[in-house]
């Protein structure tokens, strides 16, 4: 590796690989004189401790102490050796290893495996669901839930046919090992049977990281469902972690910190409808379950979130489970009500007049202790003492969430305000 046509490339892909690029694809960069500041991406923060600096080209992060170059950021932040991080800077930067010297760099990493093979497959998916016979089924979903041939393409879905052996006979085709397709989720290992793919007959919807890479995916069913999940997700893997992504992270966050703000809603359904309608700061959970690693994500972007959950008894449920996260996160949280039975994504499929009367209900969405009191109000019979002190009891117990007295101080006179 340290021939002179090595280090020429590395230095090649280091000038085309400016660190405010970089590090901005996955912390949102703000000017603080001649450097650029931010919450570390590394620890959870309030106050801004990391820093880059366009001149030196370097990045110090004094919450965690990590810093350097923009490899030794990718490497971190990564979790690559720098021979990993300079093949995903040369791919970012449209550079090909010499092949000269690719034996000399070694063998990509079993991550980077992972995300090649996450590609390829998603890739064959969505030429299966436009050119083959077998897509037709998802082509006919497609329509009914009324997304376009282009809409589906910006979000790249693909279609699994009905094949019990469609992605294993593929992979195995094109030189992946079936462990690797077992450890990506792709194929099911059998203790008694022979290896099976997991999704079939299902529209499939990729997900991403923050940075943009397929890391996994969301199938929908589209035949006769019977027992089987509506959706059933890529299991957990080296490179994808449910309760650490976010879906639509990596489309929104440029809009979520410009505005300061997210929307958060349930499910890539939602999430698309909302994109299409124009709303880009909107993310979606897997489900309903947020973490306080989601929090953390969107810390780094927005200071307030807007939560729209289905309307729903669900909905409703997850709402108030993320609300307590997003509130000990420290976040202004609002609540956006849609109708009893609605979601983000059959209220949008109404219209432009639809379209207007969601923008309107995120502007207006009250405070989350004012939801909160609403709920109390409703579950409570106030004109009971009884009523008024349970009620008391709840939201006290909001209350002690917020840490910050100054912000608790606000919330209380805004949820007291007529």
């Amino acid at each position: 590796m340290g021939t002179p046509a090595f280090r020429e490339f590395v230095e090649t892909v280091r000038a085309a690989s400016d660190i405010v690029e970089v590090i901005g694809n996955y912390v949102p960069l703000k000017r603080a004189g001649s450097k650029y500041k931010a919450l570390s991406p590394f620890n959870a923060e309030k106050t801004p401790s990391f820093f880059v600096d366009p001149q030196k080209q370097l990045f110090k992060c004094f919450s965690s102490g990590y810093g350097g170059t923009v490899f030794d950021f990718v490497m971190q932040y990564e979790r690559l050796d720098f021979l990993g991080a300079l093949r995903l800077l040369a791919e970012r930067a449209g550079l090909e290893m010499p092949g000269s010297f690719r034996k000399e760099a070694g063998a990509p990493s079993t991550r980077e495996r992972l995300f090649s093979l996450h590609k390829a497959v998603a890739d064959r998916w969505r030429g299966l669901l436009w050119n083959s016979p077998e897509g037709e089924a998802g082509r006919r979903y497609l329509e009914s839930r009324a997304l376009s041939r282009e809409a589906a393409e910006t979000f790249e879905i693909g279609y699994a046919p009905d094949r019990w052996d469609g992605v294993l006979r593929w992979g195995l085709t094109h030189g992946y090992s079936v462990e690797l397709l077992a450890e990506a989720g792709l194929v099911v290992l059998g203790e008694k049977s022979q290896p099976y793919d997991r999704f079939r007959d299902r529209l499939i919807i990729p997900i991403a990281d923050e940075a943009g890479r397929i890391v996994g995916f969301s199938g929908r069913s589209v035949g006769s469902e019977g027992s089987a999940p509506k959706y059933l997700n890529s299991p957990e893997s080296p490179i994808f972690s449910k309760g650490k992504i976010l879906l639509g992270m990596d489309r929104a966050k440029r809009a979520i910190a410009q505005e300061g703000r997210a929307v958060l809603c349930e499910g890539p359904m939602d999430l698309m409808r909302c994109h299409l309608a124009g709303f880009r700061n909107v993310v979606a959970v897997q489900g309903t379950a947020l973490t306080e690693h989601h929090a953390r994500l969107l810390r780094r972007f927005a200071e307030e979130v807007i939560v729209c959950f289905d309307a729903d008894r669900a909905g409703e449920s997850a709402a108030v489970r993320g609300l307590e996260i997003l509130t000990e996160a420290g976040f202004d949280v609002r609540v956006a009500s849609l109708p009893t039975g609605e979601d983000p994504d059959s209220f949008l499929r109404r219209g432009e007049a639809a379209v207007a009367s969601f923008r309107e209900t995120l502007r207006l969405a009250p405070a989350y202790l004012s939801h909160l009191l609403d709920q109390a109000a409703r579950q409570n019979d106030l004109a009971l003492p009884r009523g008024r002190s349970q009620a008391a009891q709840m939201m006290a117990v909001w209350l002690a969430k917020i840490p910050d007295p100054i912000r608790r101080e606000a919330v209380v006179l805004e949820t007291a305000a007529p």
